[in-house]
This record gives structure tokens, C-alpha cells and sequence, in this order.
């Protein structure tokens, strides 16, 4: 299941990343970054920090699964791919 497919349906963008991560193995941040905003066009070019400061190996800082999925749904959200919380 695509990287964006798998977003829509529900799955936390930490958890499709990490398989992303896994099908493509070597990609780099900034790599991984232009992957998503190629799949979510439109979105604000916050997306890529956010994926850049991802705490995922071998970064042992930075931010956390939670917080990843919190900050890119966020964005999602803004540029209208997600519905609004209420």
C-alpha cells in the first residue's frame, strides 16, 4: 500500500514512514521528505522540517513517533488532505 494510501486510511505517519524507510533502504531525510510532500502535494513546506528533526535511527534526538504524527497531521489538515479535529 502506497506511503499516501496508507496515511488516508489511518495509519500514523510514523508507522508508514518507518515502512517507507524500510522498502527504500539508504534514503536520507531530505529524500524521505521530498517522498512525502511528493505524495501530499500542496502541503506547507513545514512538512520537511518536521520529517528532518524525526527522531528515527540513527538520530537519538529530535522528535519522537508521537509528535511526528501530531505535527504532520497538523499540516495535512492545513492543506486539506485530512478532516479538521473537532
Amino acid at each position: 500500500m502506497s506511503l499516501r494510501t496508507q496515511i488516508m486510511n489511518g495509519t500514523a505517519p510514523s508507522v508508514a514512514l518507518r515502512g517507507f524507510i524500510a522498502d527504500n533502504p539508504g534514503i536520507s531525510k531530505p529524500q524521505l521528505a521530498l517522498a512525502f510532500t511528493g505524495v501530499f502535494p500542496g502541503v506547507d513546506a513545514l512538512a520537511h522540517q518536521i520529517i528532518w528533526n524525526w527522531k528515527v535511527p540513527p538520530r537519538d534526538h529530535g522528535l519522537d513517533d508521537t509528535a511526528l504524527d501530531l505535527e504532520l497531521r497538523g499540516v495535512l489538515r492545513t492543506a486539506g488532505y485530512l478532516p479538521t479535529a473537532e
